[in-house]
């Protein structure tokens, strides 16, 4: 009745190449209506640990349907990351994304990433217009 939800996801790999068994964890929360003003609120938490490296990952998204054509989100997160692999150990983003529907077969999606790292920091513009396979027949 009040739109909320709770996942996870646990669960345990062992490859004959890895020295010990990897456990990774994921917990979520998702409010599916917030307060009846079409909002979206999604919250999670991973911890991972593998052969590659071990760390953390927070994850925060709120999201609208603006009409039954646009949708717009905007996500953010951080990642804490310990691995010989890499020295890119910690990064933040924030990505917002825009979807508008237009007919019934074609779509504009706009997307703006910022993420910045202890190595890599970077912008990202993506526009996209594309065509939807299946859908309502005429």
């Amino acid at each position: 009745p009040y739109h909320i939800a709770l996942s996870t996801d646990v669960g345990r790999s062992k490859s004959s190449t890895d020295a010990s068994n990897a456990w990774n964890q994921m917990y979520g929360i998702n409010f599916g209506e917030i307060r009846n003003t079409g909002l979206h609120l999604d919250l999670r938490y991973t911890k991972f640990n593998s052969s590659f490296g071990q760390g953390t990952y927070e994850y925060v998204s709120l999201s609208r349907s603006i009409s039954d054509r646009l949708h717009v989100s905007v996500q953010g997160g951080t990642q804490h990351l310990i691995s010989s692999f890499s020295t890119n150990s910690d990064s933040r983003f924030v990505t917002g994304t825009a979807d508008w529907s237009i007919g019934t077969r074609y779509f504009l999606e706009g997307l703006y990433t910022w993420n910045t790292g202890t190595t890599q920091s970077y912008r990202q513009t993506d526009l996209t217009f594309g065509y939807r396979f299946g859908g309502l027949r005429k």
